[in-house]
Formats: structure tokens, C-alpha cells, sequence
């Protein structure tokens, strides 16, 4: 008999929370415009957990997604 299993009604567990962070500078050159900047996304690195299966049987609880790993993004922009 399989039967379902309601969402976090046995195991809780409890919120997810990322942390992304950015940085930027901007500095005139003549008539130019220079904005460098870093983008780091999950600077926590937090690898909690994001889906598992919740149909009751021998795969019940399994984890099939996770936040995915720290990011980080360089850039520039350049107005003239």
C-alpha cells in the first residue's frame, strides 16, 4: 500500500536562507564611465536542501535537489 505523506508534516525543516552579495565602484576616466563590479551568489555556501521525495516508500525522504554551490560573477560596464 503506498500513500502520501504530507509535506513537512513529520520532519521540519525549517526555512531556506541565501546570502548574495555585490559589490561596485564607479570611477570617471575623461568622459568615460567605469563601474567594475563582483556578484558573489550563496556566499554562505549553503547546501540546504531544496526538494526530496515525499511519497511514502523505499526512496521516501530522498534528496533530489540542493541550493546550487557559491557563484561568483565578475563584470564591467563602460559608458563613453
Amino acid at each position: 500500500m503506498i500513500c502520501d505523506i504530507a509535506p513537512q508534516s513529520q520532519y521540519l525543516d525549517g526555512r531556506i536562507n541565501i546570502l548574495s552579495v555585490n559589490v561596485a565602484k564607479t570611477v570617471h576616466i575623461g568622459k568615460a564611465r567605469i563601474e567594475p563590479r563582483i556578484d558573489v551568489f550563496n556566499a554562505l555556501n549553503d547546501n540546504a536542501v531544496e526538494l526530496a521525495v515525499v511519497r511514502y516508500g523505499p526512496a521516501w525522504r530522498n534528496v533530489t535537489g540542493i541550493l546550487p554551490a557559491r557563484m561568483v560573477k565578475l563584470g564591467v560596464r563602460v559608458d563613453f
